[in-house]
């Protein structure tokens, strides 16, 4: 295999383990040992978290900035954080520290 051939696959092999991390990071619902699930109204959203961790709520909101918590230090058990828009909540997502 050519030199330049194999500079392109590792790019590309660079390329998809990065892609890969992102997904794995980014996707919703999981911290460390927690178990969230966020949940959109009309113009309210909230999530549910059991478990350990930090924790906090971001609801994306039409026609405003985005409505974030305060962080959540959770020792365990259950904990449920609320925010509201004042137009329309688009989507809620869990953030991990």
């Amino acid at each position: 295999m050519h030199a330049w051939k194999r500079r392109i696959t590792g790019v590309a092999l660079g390329a998809f383990a990065m892609n890969a991390l992102t997904l794995s990071l980014a996707q919703p619902g999981y911290g460390a040992n927690l178990n969230c699930t966020p949940k959109v109204f009309n113009t309210a959203a909230q999530a549910i978290c059991t478990g350990t961790g930090r924790w906090r709520l971001r609801i994306d909101c039409r026609a405003q900035r985005d409505v974030v918590t305060r962080w959540v230090d959770q020792k365990g058990g259950t904990v449920k954080l609320e925010g509201e828009c004042r137009f329309k909540a688009r989507k809620a997502t869990v953030e991990f520290s």
